[in-house]
């Protein structure tokens, strides 16, 4: 039960993050942005990703906490952005490795460029990623837009 407050928590947390009257010069200037920084044929986009792909811009939160129940919760909180608008930004993918190794991979929900996701997992259990895994292992996340669209991974150590 505590699992779901939190998770609850976290969708909510998203939800309201990305609230907030945007005007249309904001999503021009964004565009804009998006360009001149290197899509299409500049040589910049990763082999395989469109240039209409959205990018994961930075992981803001990730955070795991041992509950009173023996489980391990984890959560996490990034922030991506679209050239078509960060509000076609839906869903992703948050795969956790140890070494070379893909141990799980876990959904991601996107709300207006904030992408969050949290799991239970039980400490030891064989394909789980529990607190062990803070310092050992690695997180590649991507996320995909309405169109389809695959960003490339964004990698970092947990």
């Amino acid at each position: 039960m505590r699992f779901w407050r939190r998770f609850v928590a976290l969708v909510l947390v998203g939800a309201l993050s990305g609230c907030g009257d945007e005007s249309d010069d904001d999503d021009k200037d964004d565009e804009e942005t998006s360009t001149e920084s290197g899509g299409g044929d500049s040589g910049t986009t990763p082999t395989g990703v469109s240039p209409d792909a959205p990018i994961v811009t930075a992981l803001s939160f990730a955070d795991c906490t041992s509950g009173t129940d023996g489980q391990d919760i984890w959560i996490l909180q990034a922030t991506a952005t679209d050239p078509q608008g960060d509000d076609t930004i839906d869903r992703g993918d948050a795969a956790i490795y140890r070494g070379e190794t893909l141990v799980n991979s876990y959904p991601v929900i996107c709300n207006n460029g904030v992408c969050s996701t949290s799991w239970e997992a039980t400490p030891g259990s064989a394909g789980e990623v529990d607190c062990s895994f803070v310092g050992a292992g690695t997180l590649k996340l991507t996320v995909i837009d309405e169109n389809g669209n695959r960003s490339a991974e964004f990698v970092v150590g947990l």
